[in-house]
């Protein structure tokens, strides 16, 4: 009864550390597909001079992505669990100002905001690399010295 207890103990722990894990992933994954949408409504619009709805319905760009876009469409609304208030309302500002100005000042707005995305993304895929791995070894680690402790 003790081992299957501490082999439970042991996957609690590694199942956090995954959950850590893919939250910095998902969190890069995020920031991709906003650049991927930067990118395809700054063609669409100085291009085609579509609106924030056409190109919305017209392209996939990750499931994550999509949901806020949709919810943003119709609702006003910016909530992204795994992002911070100040990322949250970045990205709210963002597709408020969409639609607001020419087409010359809607792609400068645009590229300003592609910039902020790209540093952002940097940003996670660092630490993606470093922190998720470093705490998911961690927290594995802490879960198997706790079952050593135990037996």
């Amino acid at each position: 009864m003790k081992i299957i207890l501490l082999i439970v103990l042991g996957l609690a722990f590694v199942y956090l550390g995954l959950q850590i894990k893919k939250y910095y992933t998902n969190r890069n994954n995020f920031y991709i597909s906003m650049l991927k949408f930067i990118n395809i409504l700054a063609g669409e619009i100085s291009f085609l001079k579509s609106d924030l709805p056409s190109v919305i319905k017209s392209n996939n760009f990750g499931s994550d992505v999509d949901k806020v876009l949709n919810n943003y469409i119709h609702d006003n609304k910016i909530a992204v669990g795994y992002l911070s208030d100040g990322e949250n309302k970045e990205v709210a500002n963002f597709l408020d100002s969409i639609g607001k100005s020419d087409v010359n000042g809607e792609l400068n707005n645009i590229n300003y905001y592609r910039t902020s995305f790209e540093v952002k993304s940097a940003q996670c895929m660092q630490d993606v690399k470093v922190k998720s791995n470093m705490y998911f070894k961690l927290i594995s680690l802490c879960g198997l010295v706790l079952c050593i402790i135990f037996i």
